[in-house]
Formats: structure tokens, C-alpha cells, sequence
């Protein structure tokens, strides 16, 4: 029986904001025209939001009577509090790879590569177009270490990336692959052993995603899978 020395075949590794709340109270909001009222945001009725005056009144109003500046200000609270009823976005991931590719080179090793990434699924559960909702995600991608004794003998890469979706209509979905990572496979071929012993295959995979949504910098809402990385991990230590 042939004897391999031990092989590190493991890939090269590829290589923010804390969420804050938007709190509604009482303010000064101005409309196209220059005037102003005192007014609290206090709902979200579809397309529109619910007014509460400092007299007391309260009434539904269209967001772009006012003038851009407060628009602004309008959406990022309309979009954090349907983000926090969980009315705004349904969101779902799933781990993918390209057919594994067979490589030549190595006497006694079978080695295959691919590309792992995501396949992330948006649906706009609310009754406002998503507009220009900028997605931040991160995920993880294990590389088993070749030889190794136990399965979680690797290294662990840290895969980001980001992109703006222009626009998302009431009840539409979007859906988009992130960026891939480098992935391996390896299997001795018959009649080999490792020189020190170890597993006779290695196999890479991902392990999670973390994915952050953002609107004109400002934190609305976040998901993950498994939904314990968010407790395991550091948002800022993570995508830096």
C-alpha cells in the first residue's frame, strides 16, 4: 500500500453600521409649498402615514406632499417600523455550488473544485415600492483541512458583498446570487493512506449567512441562516 505525505490543499482565502431605531416625535414637518405643521409620525396605512398634530388632529397623508428633505426622513421611519412589525420584507437563503471540476496534478488524490455561494429570495410583503434598498450580506465558507482527523479541522472564509436593488413593487420578489467563493473536494484513490494518519476525504461547505438591509445608509433590517450567527458574531468584525 502506497503512503501519501499530507497535502494542504485547502484554496487561497478571498477577502458598520449599528442598527439604530428611527424614532417617530414631534417635529416640524414642511410641505411643497413652504408651510409647516407640528406633527408626530404615529402609522404606517399602506402607501401613506398616519399624522397625529400637535393639536390633536389625526390624519392620513401621502409622503410626497412634503418637501424632499422630510420625504426622506418620512420613508426611513415608514421603512424601519413595517421592518420592525416584520410587514416589510420576507427573506430567504439557500447554499449552492457549481458542478464540482476534477483537477489533474496530484499522484493518489482525486480533487475537485467549485463555487459555492447563495441564492437569496426577497418578497415585499408591504403595500410600498422598495426602492433603491441597499443589501449587505456576508457568509461563511468552510474549507475542511485535507488529512484531517476531525470534520471541523479548517479555516473558516469571511465572503462579502453588496448590491442596490433599484426597485421592488407591493407583493413583488427579487432574487440574486452573491458573489462565489473557491471551494474543494478530495478523495484518496484506492491503494493510498495518508503518511499520518486523517480522514481519506475532505469536503468544503457553507456555513452560514448574515444578510443586512440598508436605506440611504440608515440600518432597516437584518436575517440570517441559522439565525444563531447573529449571536455568535460581530456584524462590524465581520463585514470590515
Amino acid at each position: 500500500m502506497k503512503t501519501m505525505p499530507s497535502l494542504k490543499l485547502i484554496p487561497a482565502l478571498l477577502f458598520l453600521l449599528v442598527p439604530g431605531l428611527v424614532q417617530a416625535e414631534y417635529r416640524d414637518f414642511t410641505d411643497q409649498q413652504g408651510r409647516t405643521m407640528n406633527a408626530e409620525l404615529i402609522n404606517v396605512m399602506g402607501d401613506q402615514v398616519r399624522l397625529k398634530r400637535s393639536d390633536g388632529a389625526v390624519f392620513n397623508v401621502d409622503p410626497s406632499v412634503f418637501c424632499p428633505e422630510d420625504q426622506e426622513i418620512i420613508r426611513v421611519w415608514m421603512l424601519t417600523t413595517l421592518s420592525q412589525r416584520d410587514a416589510l420584507l420576507k427573506i430567504n437563503a439557500k447554499a449552492a455550488g457549481t458542478t464540482p471540476k476534477s483537477i489533474e496534478g496530484v499522484e493518489g488524490v482525486d480533487v475537485e473544485q467549485w463555487d459555492g455561494y447563495y441564492r437569496v429570495d426577497l418578497e415585499n410583503t408591504s403595500d410600498t415600492s422598495l426602492e433603491n434598498i441597499e443589501i449587505r450580506y456576508c457568509f461563511l465558507a468552510f474549507h475542511m483541512k485535507v488529512a484531517a482527523d476531525k470534520r471541523r479541522e479548517g479555516k473558516t472564509e469571511i465572503v462579502k458583498g453588496s448590491l442596490t436593488i433599484p426597485s421592488i413593487k407591493p407583493r413583488d420578489d427579487f432574487s440574486f446570487d452573491t458573489i462565489k467563493a473557491d471551494m474543494m473536494n478530495t478523495a484518496l484513490q484506492k491503494g493510498y493512506v495518508w503518511a499520518d494518519g486523517g480522514k481519506d476525504d475532505s469536503k468544503d461547505k457553507l456555513d452560514g449567512i448574515w444578510i443586512r438591509l440598508y436605506y440611504q445608509g440608515h440600518f432597516i433590517s437584518e436575517w440570517s441562516s441559522p439565525s444563531s450567527m447573529k449571536e455568535k458574531y460581530d456584524w462590524a468584525k465581520l463585514y470590515k
